[in-house]
């Protein structure tokens, strides 16, 4: 019976067989943030027969824009709602 293979760990830092870190871009957080505030908005407001305030509404679009690609100008994460 032969023994098991042995993998020499020491020159695994030297392959750079690690994997880059994950770093979502603009418009995946803006499609993850978009589906959240669209949970809120729908739960706060709209489930009641209430109007949704226009601050929710412009950063809704805002986030919808970024998540579809049509806002390509905008380089960094948005704030916004109530």
């Amino acid at each position: 019976m032969t023994e098991p293979a042995v993998i020499d760990i020491s020159i695994i830092a030297t392959v750079g067989t690690y994997a880059k870190p994950y770093t979502p871009t603009l418009a995946a957080n803006a499609i993850t943030s978009l589906a959240s505030a669209k949970a809120y908005t729908q739960s706060e407001y709209t489930d009641f027969g209430d109007a949704i305030p226009d601050a929710w509404k412009t950063y809704l679009k805002a986030l919808r824009d970024i998540a579809n690609g049509t806002d390509t100008a905008q380089t960094a994460a948005i704030t916004g709602g109530a």
